[in-house]
């Protein structure tokens, strides 16, 4: 007994879900806010609020603008 050539169905390819980028936003920093609130608010590191707004220390003002980049939940 012979057998013809396999058939099947094409299937799409496969891919896998790449993870959006990061939307920016501006925070108003409140009484109370620190980097390391903020960073776990943002779920960002306490580097990358300092390195996106250019801040040499620590400390915050009420009322400062701070670039944040919001990263969607996984």
């Amino acid at each position: 007994m012979t057998l013809g050539p396999v058939r099947t169905s094409p299937r799409p390819p496969t891919t896998t879900p790449q993870q959006p980028a990061a939307a920016p936003a501006t925070h108003v920093v409140k009484p109370g806010d620190t980097l390391y609130s903020l960073a776990k608010k943002f779920k960002v590191q306490v580097a990358d609020l300092k390195r996106w707004n250019r801040l040499q220390g620590n400390t915050l003002k009420a009322g400062q603008r701070l670039e944040v980049e919001l990263r969607s939940p996984r």
